[in-house]
């Protein structure tokens, strides 16, 4: 009698290939993109906050990383009167970010770029904002560690691997769970 090793049996091969498809079509239905960049929007109230804890003024320039659709950039040249610049890899993210910066009557204020993050200088940055996750992020923190002392850094829920934050901005959210907002400030070298 010839013995079989379960694991080498087609439908078992079939069926890892099933259920990693199956993974892979579930992440791209709850906007999980492959670029390193959640595929979902920063809640408006907790743009709000994280704006509100940052208290830019005028002469603040917020940059937001993996942009989506702007709101970032929008808040604050809207409501605290500062040139925002948002850096987003997705063409269409792009487009409708820049009709709703126009829209919203900040051109002259709020910008995006159509680029890729890890090809973008983001060091003349004063608050710097993102919502990406943390193998994106593990490739810029060398860069952001270089910013000017004093930059205001945010991250929507997670946190910037390799950095202690300063502190946590928690907020409970309508489905009873949490959103966090962690700061970093850069120190002197």
């Amino acid at each position: 009698m010839k013995y079989h090793n379960p694991l080498h049996w087609p439908w078992i091969e079939i069926g890892i290939a099933l259920v990693v498809t199956l993974l892979v079509l579930w992440m791209a239905a709850r906007g999980h993109g492959a670029d390193g960049d959640p595929q979902a929007p920063t809640p408006q109230p907790i743009v709000e906050a994280m704006l509100k804890a940052a208290k830019p003024t005028k002469n603040d320039f917020v940059v937001d990383l993996g942009s989506g659709d702007g709101r970032v950039v929008i808040t604050a040249a809207k409501v605290y009167g500062c040139h925002a610049a948002g850096v987003e890899i997705d063409k269409k993210k792009v487009d409708l970010s820049r009709k709703l910066i126009k829209d919203a009557g900040v051109e002259a204020l709020a910008f995006i770029e159509h680029r890729d993050i890890l090809k973008t200088d983001f060091s003349r940055a004063t608050i710097l904002t993102m919502y990406l996750y943390p193998d994106l992020m593990a490739k810029i923190v060398p860069r952001i560690k270089k910013m000017k002392p004093g930059t205001k850094v945010y991250s929507y829920m997670h946190m910037i691997p390799g950095i202690q934050e300063d502190k946590v901005l928690v907020r409970r959210n309508k489905a009873g769970g949490w959103h966090r907002v962690y700061v970093w400030t850069v120190k002197e070298k």
